[in-house]
């Protein structure tokens, strides 16, 4: 057990640490475009960038969700499960091409504006966006763990030395902002694909058998994850519609630091899940509450740290006029913190072929988020879409917390309540990574 926990947490700390640094690249970038779009501009390129990822998310198909099934319980070859992941992605190329004349038609208030150029821009990522997600989800699987977020590293470096030369020459704007997004994009799939054994390098191949047992068992999941991006990414749309492009600037980036929670609490939800695949359901949710609490206190620092200093970074760093991020920001932590512990759970709702759970618990929070950016948005704007969210985060975290616990007997709420022992581990973590990454070098 022993040699298990340190494994887990040295794959956890060079998670953390590659996420850190994909995080610098990231934030870095958003200084750059956000000091050159100002709002109004930054809102219209968040707009075609979450449109993108959520085309990507519905054309999934519940296939990230599968493979944990196909691959954990019914030992379908990786190369398998990789062959079918580049077929998707091809298949996403005309729902995305599709999009670009149809999303003005279908949805004026919140396209008619977007120039078809952005559309385009934002389509072209789709596929390649999925299939890099597909493909990481299945080294996960196979516990190379670490390969995805060091492609995201290099992607994330792109994409901000592209921003900052852009801005350097005076060309920063919001198409050349979106191609610049493209690029850094393919970067990051091109290293995904870069080792030569599965599932990087699969070509796409029609497997009917394998195809049916996908369809079989996703296509409830497939509804519950669309619902649970919708949960994260709705109120993008509604703040859009109701308080126009510039409110959405502002929000976007209070969201943007808001989920520096999840960044930080996301290298143990991920290095978690090959060793919630190994061991059984209870012994798995067992695991969720203790390591849950590592994942609150570290949301607990980095509210903290929003909360002393946000009121003044903000202006400083993306101007004056994004100063109205900061109390959306506040509002948004408890959630975010609150959906740490939610990405936990995931696995051992999935291993317990109880996918209706994921359609109920997510629907329920969507209903409940647009419920209430409904009622707050027209007096409050970004503050109303972020009081929204962090209800239904905390609402759907609690949701998952309490299944967790029914099929984990013995587990309780206060094992989320961290420790003082927990700050000496998580002290620990930049030892370990440094530790696992020399290892891995060696």
């Amino acid at each position: 057990m022993g040699a298990i926990r340190n494994s887990l947490f040295a794959d956890a700390s060079a998670t953390l640490l590659l996420r850190l640094l994909t995080y610098i690249s990231l934030f870095a970038s958003t200084v750059v475009a956000s000091r050159a779009l100002g709002p109004d501009g930054r809102g219209t390129y968040f707009l075609v960038v979450v449109t993108a990822t959520t085309l990507a998310t519905v054309a999934q198909f519940g296939l990230p969700q599968a493979n944990v099934y196909l691959r954990a319980s019914c030992n379908e070859p990786v190369r398998a499960l990789g062959e079918q992941n580049a077929l998707a992605a091809i298949a996403s190329v005309p729902l995305s091409a599709a999009f670009v004349p149809l999303a003005p038609i279908a949805m004026p208030g919140l396209f008619a504006d977007v120039p078809p150029g952005y559309l385009i821009l934002g389509a072209a990522t789709v596929p390649i966006f999925l299939h890099t997600q597909l493909t990481a989800g299945l080294q996960l699987l196979e516990h190379k763990v670490t390969w995805a977020f060091a492609a995201a590293l290099v992607g994330g470096t792109t994409h901000f030395a592209l921003l900052g030369g852009l801005a350097a020459a005076g060309l920063l704007d919001v198409s050349s902002a979106l191609s610049a997004n493209l690029v850094a994009l393919i970067v990051t799939w091109l290293v995904t694909i870069a080792p030569a054994d599965p599932p990087a390098r699969c070509g796409p191949s029609w497997n009917p058998r394998l195809l049916r047992e996908t369809i079989r068992h996703s296509l409830m999941i497939h509804v519950g994850m669309v619902l649970l991006f919708l949960h994260l990414r709705v109120d993008v749309f509604l703040l859009k519609g109701i308080a126009g492009t510039t409110a959405l600037g502002i929000y976007s980036l209070a969201v943007v630091l808001a989920e520096t929670v999840m960044q930080a609490t996301d290298g143990l939800s991920i290095a978690l899940v090959p060793r919630q695949l190994k061991n059984t359901i209870a012994e798995a949710g067992r695991q969720v509450m203790r390591m849950g609490r590592l994942n609150i206190l570290t949301g607990l620092l980095v509210a903290a740290a929003w909360i002393a200093a946000g009121w003044l970074a903000i202006p400083w760093l993306f101007g004056e006029e994004f100063s109205g991020a900061y109390l959306p920001l506040l509002v948004l932590l408890p959630g975010m913190i609150a959906f740490g512990v939610q990405r936990l759970t995931g696995p051992v709702v999935l291993r317990s072929a109880r996918s209706d759970l994921l359609v109920l618990f997510n629907g329920g929070a969507l209903g409940v988020n647009v419920a209430l950016d409904l009622l707050l948005l027209p007096t409050l704007g970004p503050v109303g879409a972020a009081t929204a969210s962090s209800v239904s985060y905390v609402l759907s975290a609690a949701l998952f917390v309490w299944w967790t616990m029914r099929v984990a007997p013995g587990a309780r709420v206060a094992d989320l309540v961290p420790r003082r022992s927990d700050i000496g581990l998580l002290a620990d973590l930049p030892r370990r990574a440094a530790d696992e990454l020399a290892s891995r070098r060696a």
